[in-house]
């Protein structure tokens, strides 16, 4: 036979399937399982997308070797929950749309031979009449048992050489083996228009069955004939025009001259002896996969339509005599052959017969031609992001991935990325990697793959993924020649905002901003004029980027001058009105300010200040951190502060400024920035705003104003405020939107817990680094903490090329059912021949009171059930407490032998009515356990109720339910809203 490799092994990790459960499953569950997660993947569909679709699960499974191996080996008292699910074959499918989340239609067919094509006709089906817009469709068959092969053989449909021989004049039958084949299945105007490689288009099939015919198991040759044409017409193609047919072909006596005659009367009209029906069949090189065989035969063909070529039916050396060859232009193909078109088209059909009597056709052609390639400039540096459910698969699918990359992958190295980011679901255990080329690519791969770490790569797992993140916009001396360049050259997104803020600037400025950012003239980008539009213009189309490819602010914090792009991208000011002005403001610096000087200082708050009080021209400009501090002043008073703190031992920096912002000497601008400010829209920011007047938060439906832009110019950045203030919101991630990495180091030294922390702080762009390697390294950094970026829009078009990669790394290991000899010699079995005699029923009673105690002592869902005893008395023991608890509350039951009502206790305590019977079900309750007595309606104290201490009944509670401590927190939670509750002052929701 032909058998399967490693069919005990299994990755039940990855499907959340437990070990128990896992060696109760039907292998051909497991390999339906791992197929259709496969198929999904080669189609470039990622499966999590799927959730919730009505996308159809067709499957054929035929064989009950597995759950039959277990009823003969095991004792009935070792059969557990899962073997129903586990043997099941309607579950076969159902276990793959559970898994996956699919609302579409879900069946599991068994027509025996051509149960995998009756699945792929029903898909089909499902999907011209818009019951499912996605199909899976396949078959599975494993053999563990010798019965049948047995019996097939003593039918004759077993080859004695264990060759098929299909259409040979040894034909003797054919051999068994196991296999499994999916396939995914969309309307062809869907796939085309949603951008996926189509391989091959199923013109129209259909099934039938032989009927009262000449055998239950014989073929048919009519009714073969019949559901050809029936597909035929179906499929609107000519017999003369399909060009070869793959044959249900099993290489048995009766069956092939049969369908060999069926082929001729269906489709052998209007051939030549020169060009001839091709035929062959998959079985004589893969033998016969029963429930997958004609699943196995439709994608030979698809694989076939790709090549463009056929190949060889092995075993075919002389011509079956019962076959009248001379009689129709049929050719069984011998060797590779190329596929020649008919009238331009290559059309196949595919046969495959139940030997039930079920027949199945399927008309395929050749895909229309893809569309073409999208063409954009490609970036210098490529992401590849790869993910798995733990280490050691995340481990293999880099080997694997590098592997592909300097070996068989044929496609471009951003192919490979773009089926990485948008055709596979992303998963906790993650790793991305920045290269310029597949060479570079592969080797960061097989390092990372081997534990080397890697300034390129970058890995994590995500425990609590990045769902927010803060912008952060740079100020002046951000700047430098040619930032950004990279991007407006290759990437859209960014070059459309750039020349959005052109249009605006370019009257503004005199000339481009294109001239300013990349022209040779590296001067200009010294003069405030200048530089401060160009900055904010880049942090703009910096920020257009990331929320094009799905990273969207939660926060913004600017600094100084960032302060504007935070209100542009927050929505206080329109590009235009924030872009303006950014321009004016630069402009009535320029020409009503005298020149200054900026200074950062290594120093504590305090100890700047005490030294700034000596010149009171020099003041605080912004307060980065707590030993950094940017002092500004004339340029002389400057100087001397400077080599005073030099003196001390104080790093002092320079900064490239010629104006002394947020200091007195830009007053003269500010009553004219206000009056411009004044005229311009300001709308209350979209996103959460943080001010760098105060460092904090602006209150709801409050931001900037005016007045605000005067005062901003003019008072300190709190910018280590801010960043506290920022930090204590509890952001996943802190990106610095500006052309340099000055505002993350800043907060590294400042803010940044450890070096976990550390990796929260990221930057757009980075002096020194190119664009592109430090952009992706920052969408990489993104990636592996678990954010979300829109992987269609990051790769751009959706006519781009998608790679052939490899699958998933399934982690299998072995699952398989035992046998507990030692339990099972302990049931006791009935007698021979008791069953129905009344003599045997306490034998019987025994045999079922013993299994059914030794299953609940293995229940496999890892229940504790001694423990619920104790559960149970617990939790009445805390219940009571609370309604104790309640009562003394309300001053009820306080004395010995005060009689009440319910009624009199509503009156009194304002009970509202709908917990009247709750309560008298609470006093029935302590009657019970001798705390009241009942006579009538009347309830009175036998003693005085006193309220227990719950704390350390509620600590028991919660050493017993360690795997629900839920309920004793949601217990609590009730108890202490009781009285409130019953009362009316608590909602009970």
């Amino acid at each position: 036979g032909g058998f399967v490799e490693g069919i005990d092994t299994f990755d039940a990790e990855f499907f959340n399937i437990s070990a128990r459960e896992a060696a109760s499953l039907d292998p051909q569950q497991r390999l339906l399982l791992e197929l259709a997660w496969e198929a999904l993947e080669n189609a470039r569909i990622p499966a999590d997308s799927l959730a919730g679709s009505a996308t159809g699960v067709f499957t054929a499974v035929a064989a009950f070797d597995y759950p039959q191996q277990q009823l003969q080996t095991l004792d009935a008292g070792e059969i557990d929950a899962y073997f129903a699910t586990g043997a099941s074959h309607s579950v076969a499918s159902g276990r793959i749309s559970y898994f996956l989340g699919l609302k579409g239609p879900c069946m599991t067919v068994d027509t025996a031979c051509s149960g995998s094509l009756v699945a792929v006709h029903l898909a089909c089906q499902s999907l011209r009449t818009g019951e499912c817009n996605l199909a899976l469709a396949g078959g599975v068959s494993v053999l563990l048992l010798p019965e049948l092969f047995v019996g097939f053989s003593n039918a004759h449909m077993m080859a004695a050489d264990g060759r098929c021989k299909v259409f040979d004049a040894a034909a003797d039958g054919y051999v068994r083996s196991e296999g499994c084949g999916m396939v995914v299945l969309k309307r062809l105007t869907d796939a085309i228009a949603e951008g996926d490689e189509v391989l091959a288009v199923i013109r129209g099939s259909a099934i039938n069955h032989d009927g009262r015919s000449n055998g239950l198991t014989a073929p048919n040759g009519p009714s073969q004939v019949a559901v050809i044409e029936s597909a035929l017409a179906r499929a609107g193609v000519r017999p003369e025009h399909v060009s070869y047919v793959e044959a249900h072909g099993t290489g048995t006596s009766l069956g092939d001259p049969i369908e060999v005659h069926a082929l001729g009367a269906a489709l052998g009209a209007q051939r030549t002896k020169e060009r001839p029906l091709l035929v062959g069949s998959v079985k004589s090189n893969l033998g016969h996969l029963e429930a997958a065989a004609g699943i196995a035969s439709l994608i030979k063909v698809v694989l076939c339509l790709r090549e463009r070529a056929l190949p060889a039916s092995l075993h075919f050396r002389e011509p079956n005599p019962r076959i009248s060859w001379e009689r129709m232009p049929l050719a069984v193909v011998t060797r590779l052959t190329p596929w020649e078109p008919i009238d331009g088209a290559r059309i196949a059909g595919v046969s495959s017969f139940g030997f039930s009597g079920t027949n199945a056709h399927v008309v395929v052609a050749e895909a229309p031609d893809a569309p073409s390639a999208d063409v954009s400039t490609a970036r210098p540096y490529t992401l590849l992001t790869v993910s798995a459910k733990n280490a050691p698969a995340l481990s293999a699918a880099a080997t694997r991935l590098a592997a592909d990359l300097t070996g068989r992958l044929r496609g471009a190295l951003h192919e490979v990325a773009h089926t990485l980011g948008t055709g596979r679901a992303h998963f906790d255990h993650r790793l991305a990697v920045v290269a310029p080329s597949a060479t570079q690519a592969a080797a960061d791969l097989a390092a990372a793959a081997a534990g080397a770490e890697s300034p390129n790569v970058s890995r994590g797992v995500v425990d609590s993924p990045v769902t927010e993140v803060c912008f952060l916009f740079a100020g002046q001396g951000s700047q430098y020649p040619g930032m950004g360049q990279a991007l407006f050259e290759s990437e859209p997104v960014f070059r459309d905002a750039i020349e959005r803020c052109d249009a605006v600037l370019k009257p503004l400025l005199g000339r481009s901003l294109e001239s300013l950012l990349y022209a040779r003239d590296k001067d200009a980008l010294r003069s405030p004029r200048f530089a401060q539009p160009a900055i904010v213009a880049v942090e703009y189309a910096l920020s257009e980027v990331w929320r094009h490819w799905g990273v969207t602010p939660a926060a913004v914090l600017g600094h100084s001058l960032g302060e504007y792009g935070a209100a542009i991208v927050a929505g206080v000011l329109s590009l235009e009105d924030g872009l303006t002005l950014v321009a004016e403001r630069a402009r009535l610096v320029e020409q009503r300010c005298t020149e200054g000087r900026m200074a950062a200082v290594r120093a504590s708050a305090d100890a700047v200040r005490e030294l700034v009080e000596t010149s009171p021209a020099v003041s605080i400009a912004a307060l980065n951190g707590p030993e950094s501090i940017v002092v500004s002043g004339p340029v002389a008073d400057v100087e001397r502060v400077v080599q005073s703190l030099e003196r001390r031992g104080v790093r002092v920096q320079p900064l490239e400024s010629t104006r002394a912002f947020h200091n007195p000497l830009l007053e003269p601008a500010l009553a004219e920035l206000e009056s411009i400010a004044s005229k311009l829209e300001h709308r209350a920011p979209q996103v959460p705003f943080i001010s760098n007047i105060d460092g904090a938060f602006f209150a709801a439906g409050a931001g900037p104003t005016a007045r605000y832009w005067a005062m901003q110019a003019r008072k300190p950045v709190r910018f280590y405020d801010g960043l506290r203030a920022a930090v204590a919101r509890g952001f996943g991630a802190f990106l610095e939107i500006g052309p340099s990495s000055t505002l993350t180091g800043l907060a590294r030294e400042s803010v940044a817990a450890d070096a976990a922390d550390d990796r929260r702080w990221l930057a757009s762009l980075r002096r020194g680094r190119t664009d592109w390697e430090q952009l992706l390294g920052t969408a990489a950094a993104l990636y592996v903490q678990g954010a979300q970026l829109d992987w269609n829009a990051f790769h751009g078009s959706s006519t781009k090329r998608k790679a052939d990669l490899p699958t998933y790394a399934f982690q299998r290991k072995r699952y398989w059912f035992t046998a507990n000899q030692s339990a099972a010699s302990s049931v006791p079995r009935a007698p021979a021949g008791a069953i129905g005699r009344t003599a045997a029923l306490p034998s019987i009673w025994d045999h079922a009171t013993v299994a059914a105690r030794r299953q609940a002592a293995t229940v496999p869902i890892d229940l504790d059930l001694p423990s619920y005893e104790k559960r149970w008395a617990v939790l009445d023991e805390l219940t009571t407490g609370y309604i104790i608890r309640t009562l003394r509350d309300l001053d009820l039951f306080g004395e010995r032998g005060a009689a009440l009502s319910v009624s009199a206790i509503a009156s009194s305590t304002g009970l509202l009515p709908m917990y009247e019977s709750l309560l008298e079900r609470w006093l029935d309750r302590l009657v019970a356990r001798g705390l009241l007595r009942r006579n009538g309606a009347m309830f009175s104290a036998l003693e005085p109720l006193q309220p227990a201490t719950l704390a350390a009944v509620e600590q028991r509670a919660r050493a017993l339910f360690t795997d629900a401590p839920y309920v004793v927190e949601y217990l609590a939670r009730c108890g202490e809203l009781l009285t409130r509750v019953i009362t009316g002052k608590e909602s009970a929701l």
